[in-house]
Formats: structure tokens, C-alpha cells, sequence
């Protein structure tokens, strides 16, 4: 994935529909890429072991009170939105241990996702967990 970008690849455009209820950042543990660490570390200043802790073999988002790090809970927003994670770009589509693109009832919104959608974020689902698994 490029990391010279300091913006997040467009992947679909929840905020159309976002109903900002922030259930999405609670108690994440998002699996942050290599290149998602250098994108927020360029576009906070931040050093990974501030806004992530280690889990098994990934590095995943820190929470604060529950929420993600990142988590604006007054104005349920996101504070890094234009450099936030490939994996909450996706959401409310995760992509499972074995590839497949699905949509997390989770999200109040999921019923929404249109298939074109679904069908963009599958295309790359596979670049996506090249670059998850290249880790040594």
C-alpha cells in the first residue's frame, strides 16, 4: 500500500451515512498496517507506541476510556479521519481471517453498503493482507 501519502486511500465514503454514534471506536482493536503507523505517525507526530500496543504479532490501535485514541467523543468524530487506519476506512466492511470481504451488523448503518461497494473493498482485501502478513 503507498505510505508516502499522508491521506487514507478512499476505499468508500461512509461519512454520506454516518450517523456518527461512534460504536465503531469502542474498544477497538483495529490491526494497524505498516504503512497505517507512518501515515498517522507523519499526520500526528506521534510515535507508534503512543496510539498502539502490540497484540500477538500486530500492532493495534490504543484505547482510552473504551474508545479508540482518536476518538473525539464530543463531536463523536474521528481526529485523524484524513489519515485514519485502511481498517476503519473499510468499516463497516472487514475483511475476515481468510479474505473474504463481509459487513459487520455492528454498524447501525451496514444494511446500506451498496454491493459496488463491497466489490471495491474486496479487489483490495488481497493487497490488504499481503502487506498485513509480509511482516516479519
Amino acid at each position: 500500500m503507498e505510505t508516502s501519502s499522508r491521506k487514507t486511500p478512499i476505499i468508500h465514503r461512509p461519512w454520506l451515512y454516518c450517523f456518527k454514534c461512534g460504536l465503531c471506536c469502542h474498544s477497538t482493536e483495529m490491526i494497524l498496517l505498516e504503512s497505517d503507523l507512518k501515515r498517522i505517525s507523519q499526520y500526528t507526530g506521534l510515535d507508534p507506541e503512543e496510539f498502539s500496543v502490540k497484540k500477538g504479532r500486530f500492532r493495534v490501535l490504543k484505547n482510552v476510556d473504551g474508545r479508540c485514541f482518536f476518538y473525539d467523543q464530543k463531536n463523536g468524530t474521528c481526529r485523524i479521519y484524513a489519515a485514519r487506519p485502511i481498517g476503519c476506512s473499510l468499516y463497516p466492511l472487514v475483511l475476515s481471517e481468510d479474505g473474504h470481504v463481509e459487513v459487520d451488523d455492528y454498524c447501525p448503518l451496514s444494511r446500506l453498503i451498496p454491493s459496488y461497494e463491497k466489490r471495491k473493498a474486496k479487489l483490495l482485501g488481497g493487497e490488504i493482507l499481503r502487506e498485513l502478513f509480509s511482516r516479519g
